[in-house]
C-alpha cells in the first residue's frame, strides 16, 4: 500500500511540473496523499524515525490544507506583477526585477551601487495593492504555525526539535558559528586573489559587482552533459566502487548501476523548464527505475560552466541516493530526516574538485579553485542568512507589516524572500518552513566527511542510508 501511494504522488509531481500549467488544486491533492502516506507509515512501518516524518506529513497536509487559499491569492498576484513588469507598464511604481536590472546593468561606480543596495534592498519593493495582500497572506499563514506549536513553543522551536532535537537558540548558535567560519575563509583568500575583490565580497552591497570578476574567471572552461556523465561514472568507479554503464536517448540517459550483481536503472531526463530536479520513479513514467533527475533543456543543448557543472553534480548526488536507498528497500525520507541534503552536497563538492584537478598543471587551475570558493562562500553565506530569516519569522510574536524591512546587511535579497515563488514556497508553502537550516548545516557536514576522506564510509553510510538511523 505504501509503495502504491508514493508511486502516485511521484506520479502526480511529475505532471505538475512537466505538465507546464501550473494546477491550482495540486497543493490540496498532494497533501491527501501525504496523509495517507502518514497513516501508512504509523500502521506499517513504527519506527522513531518514520513516527517523526509521519508526523511532519500530517503537518504538512493541515498547512497546505489551511493555506491552499493564501498560497493561491499569492501566485495571482505574483502573476499580476511579472506581467506588469514584462509589459513594461508604470515601471515607476513597480520597481520589478527587471527595472532592478537595467538600473545594476548602468552603474560602476562603488558608490552608485551602494547608494541603489541602501535604498531598494531593504524594502518589499511592491506596489502598495499587492504589498498589502502578500502581507495578509503571510500573516494568515504565520498565525496558523503558531497553533501548531506545542508546549507554548515557537513554530521553530518545534520543527528545529523534530528534526535536529535541538531548540531554534541553538540552532541559529550553530548557524552563525558557520558564517563566522565562512567569513574567516573568505579573508584568508586574500593571500590568492585581488584583495579588492574580497573586500566587495564582504560587503553585501558590493558582492554582486564582485562576482563579475570572478565570474570571469570562472567561465573559462565549458563542459557537455556526456562528458558530465563521464565525470559521474569515474567518480562512482574510483571513489566508491560502484559499477554504471551509461545508454544514451534523444532526450533522456539511463544510467545502469551494478550492485551485488544486480541491476537497477537511473534516468536522467530533458524537462523545458529553467529548474531541475531529483524524485523517485513512478513505474508509469520509466518501468525499472529507481530515481529521476530532470534537467533544464540547456544541460543537452549547450556546453555548460562549472557553476552549472556544480547544480548537475548536486542532483545527481540526489539520484543515487534516493536510488540507492530504495534500492536496499528504505524510505527515503523518513530515514534522512535531517541528513537528505548530504549526499547532494557531498557530491556536489567531490565532482567540482574532480573537474579542478583535471585542470592540474595548467596555468589556471589554482585562479580557478580559488575563485570558486569565493563563489561558494557568497552562496554559502545566503543559504546561512536564510535560514537564520526562516527562524526569525516563524518565531513567537513575529508579524509582517507594510513597513518591514531588514534591520542589517545582509547577502539575501529581502524583496525577493517575498517575491520570488521558490523562496516563498520555502517559507510558507507547507513543506520545508522552519526547516531551511538543513541545506547549510548538512553542507558544512559534507565539508568535513569529504576532508576526512574515508569514501567507502560516505557511500556505504549516506548514499545507502545503511546504519543510518535519522
Amino acid at each position: 500500500m505504501r509503495s502504491s501511494i508514493i508511486n502516485a504522488m511521484v506520479k502526480s509531481y511529475h505532471d505538475f511540473i512537466i505538465g507546464g500549467e501550473k494546477d491550482q488544486s495540486f497543493d490540496l491533492s498532494f497533501a491527501r496523499m501525504e496523509l495517507s502516506l502518514a497513516h501508512e507509515l504509523e500502521k506499517d512501518y513504527y519506527t522513531e524515525s518514520s513516527a517523526r516524518y509521519a508526523e511532519i506529513l500530517r503537518e504538512n497536509y493541515n498547512s497546505r490544507n489551511f493555506c491552499h487559499n493564501q498560497l493561491s491569492e499569492y501566485r495571482n498576484l505574483i502573476a499580476r506583477i511579472n506581467s506588469s513588469v514584462k509589459n513594461n507598464l508604470s515601471l515607476k511604481l513597480d520597481p520589478g526585477k527587471a527595472f532592478i536590472n537595467e538600473q545594476n546593468a548602468k552603474l560602476n561606480k562603488v558608490h552608485d551601487i551602494e547608494r541603489l543596495y541602501n535604498s531598494r534592498h531593504n524594502h518589499l519593493l511592491l506596489p502598495r495593492y499587492e504589498k498589502s495582500k502578500i502581507v495578509t497572506c503571510i500573516n494568515e499563514i504565520l498565525d496558523y504555525r503558531s497553533s501548531v506549536s506545542k508546549k507554548g513553543s515557537s513554530f521553530a522551536d518545534h520543527r528545529c526539535n523534530q528534526i535536529w532535537g535541538k531548540n531554534s537558540t541553538s540552532i541559529k548558535q550553530d548557524l552563525l558559528s558557520y558564517y563566522d567560519s565562512l567569513l574567516n575563509k573568505m579573508v584568508s583568500l586574500q593571500r590568492y586573489i585581488p584583495e579588492e575583490i574580497v573586500t566587495m565580497l564582504q560587503s553585501p552591497a558590493l558582492q554582486k559587482h564582485a562576482k563579475k570578476n570572478i565570474f570571469s574567471n570562472i567561465y573559462l572552461y565549458s563542459y557537455s552533459l556526456g562528458e558530465l556523465l563521464e565525470v559521474v561514472r569515474d567518480i562512482c568507479e574510483s571513489y566508491f566502487g560502484l559499477s554504471i554503464s551509461i545508454k544514451t536517448h534523444v532526450d533522456y540517459y539511463e544510467l545502469h548501476l551494478s550492485i551485488d550483481g544486480k541491476l537497477f536503472t537511473l534516468i536522467v531526463k530533458r524537462i523545458e523548464s529553467s529548474s531541475t530536479y531529483t524524485s523517485l520513479s513512478s513505474d508509469e513514467i520509466f518501468p525499472k527505475s529507481k530515481a529521476i533527475t530532470y534537467l533544464s533543456s540547456v544541460f543537452f543543448d549547450n556546453r555548460v560552466s562549472i557553476i552549472n557543472a556544480k547544480t548537475f553534480f548536486h542532483e545527481i548526488g540526489h539520484l543515487l541516493n534516493i536510488g540507492l536507498v530504495t534500492y536496499y528497500g528504505k524510505h527515503y525520507h523518513s530515514l534522512f530526516l535531517n541528513k537528505y541534503e548530504i549526499c547532494s552536497q557531498l557530491f556536489e563538492q567531490i565532482g567540482v574538485r574532480y573537474l579542478i584537478e583535471s585542470l592540474k598543471g595548467s596555468p589556471v587551475d589554482r585562479d580557478l579553485a580559488n575563485y570558486l570558493m569565493c563563489y561558494d562562500i557568497t552562496d554559502e553565506m545566503k543559504q546561512v542568512e536564510f535560514s537564520l530569516i526562516d527562524i526569525i519569522i516563524h518565531s513567537k510574536n513575529f508579524t509582517l507589516d507594510e513597513s518591514v524591512c531588514f534591520p542589517y546587511e545582509s547577502y539575501t535579497s529581502f524583496s525577493n524572500m517575498f517575491t520570488r515563488v521558490i523562496f516563498f514556497q520555502h517559507l510558507f508553502g507547507g513543506e520545508l518552513e522552519a526547516m531551511y537550516s538543513i541545506y547549510p548545516l548538512n553542507s558544512r557536514l559534507a565539508y568535513k566527511t569529504i576532508d576526512e576522506g574515508n569514501y567507502a564510509k560516505i557511500f556505504e553510510k549516506y548514499f545507502c542510508g545503511i546504519g543510518l538511523s535519522a
